[in-house]
């Protein structure tokens, strides 16, 4: 499962402010063992079911401002190099 918040927000004189949240459940997991058979070998073995644990929720964020200026008829952005204009 997993869920984003994205957002941005411009404020007076051309300055944006923008921002994410990103929560991601874990990967489904089982314990497994490596058994030695006598006819083929080792072979991997669940012990439980492959959904029965859960690895650790993750969690990111970012932020960034932007200021656009104009300067002889054309417009340029500061600020964060990945942020829209």
């Amino acid at each position: 499962m997993s869920y984003k918040l994205i957002g941005r927000y411009v404020f007076n004189w051309d300055i944006g402010v923008s921002g994410s949240y990103k929560l991601q459940s874990g990967r489904n997991f089982g314990r497994t063992i490596n058994a030695a058979l006598p006819v083929s070998g080792s072979q991997t073995v669940l012990v439980e079911s492959p959904t029965a644990q859960r690895a650790r929720t993750s969690a990111s964020s970012t932020s960034a401002w932007t200021r656009r200026s104009s300067w002889a008829g054309t417009v340029a952005s500061r600020g964060c190099s990945t942020c829209s204009t």
